[in-house]
């Protein structure tokens, strides 16, 4: 996800600081993810909760990135057998 940008590409906001330093943990639709300078939240619009990563890592500034959204799957692995004596 992009920070909250105007038409010529200008910053509008920041991440929310509810947001700031939860990377990994749920975030449900409705969630807030950026605060513009005059105040006003945007709040997360997708379908489904994701868990954010890379949250507002200076890194990423140049790339337009504000965070990194991520999907949990669980995944069922059936046991290994243990090797039996050679």
């Amino acid at each position: 996800m992009d920070f909250p940008r105007g038409p010529g590409g200008e910053l509008l906001g920041f991440v929310h600081p509810k947001l700031q330093d939860r990377d990994f943990l749920p975030l449900k639709p409705g969630d807030p993810i950026f605060e513009l300078f005059s105040g006003e939240e945007i709040c997360y619009e997708g379908d489904a909760t994701v868990y954010p990563a890379f949250i507002n890592e200076a890194a990423y500034y140049e790339k337009g990135i504000a965070f990194i959204k991520t999907e949990k799957h669980t995944f069922s692995v059936r046991a290994l057998e243990a090797p039996g004596p050679s």
